[in-house]
């Protein structure tokens, strides 16, 4: 049996650590909830329980807290994840891991003047499509997106972007619901 040490390691306390926990216990990313919104403006903050959480025994802790971190894309986070899937492939246990991709190549959006929703839906989405902020990370400028296609029968996307310069940067544009 292969066991993950996690504990002390970052530093937090494990109340610091349980309120998070109990926060990615409740998140419900198909709903874009408070708590999603909550724990992705709070991430930064959060870096060591996001952390922890990767290798949580549950499922759901361990997949949301990587749903934030790849929204977030703060590398040392991003890293922690590619350590915990190494580990686990070492000691041949199952990594859980979102299903979501991250950009690979810099996608710099046209800055068009508008508010950050107007961007996405002129860059991204040409097509009738509403959005609306979910939430934006003061600590690195990273803002949250939900882009909803269709009226009666709806796909939903979660657009995460960095501000980079005069610019903001795709960091990810991943779809989320489809029904």
């Amino acid at each position: 049996m292969f066991v993950f040490a996690v504990g002390s390691a970052f530093g937090q306390d494990s109340a610091t650590y349980s309120k998070t926990r109990e926060l990615l216990l409740k998140m419900d990313r198909t709903k874009s909830d408070k708590t999603m919104k909550k724990l992705f403006e709070e991430g930064i903050e959060r870096k060591s329980d996001l952390i922890r959480a990767i290798d949580d025994k549950e499922q759901r802790v361990s997949v949301n807290a990587q749903v934030i971190i790849n929204y977030l894309s703060d590398a040392e986070m991003l890293a922690a994840i590619s350590r915990s899937r190494e580990q686990r492939a070492l000691a041949k246990a199952e990594f859980w891991a979102p299903k979501m991709t991250l950009e690979t190549e810099t996608k710099i959006l046209n800055d068009l003047g508008a508010d950050l929703t107007e961007m996405i839906l002129k860059n991204l989405y040409p097509k009738e499509c509403h959005a609306r902020l979910i939430g934006f990370n003061k600590d690195n400028q990273t803002a949250l997106i939900e882009v909803i296609e269709g009226s009666v029968f709806t796909t939903g996307y979660h657009v995460s972007i960095r501000k980079e310069g005069k610019g903001w940067r795709l960091l990810s544009n991943n779809l989320v619901w489809n029904g």
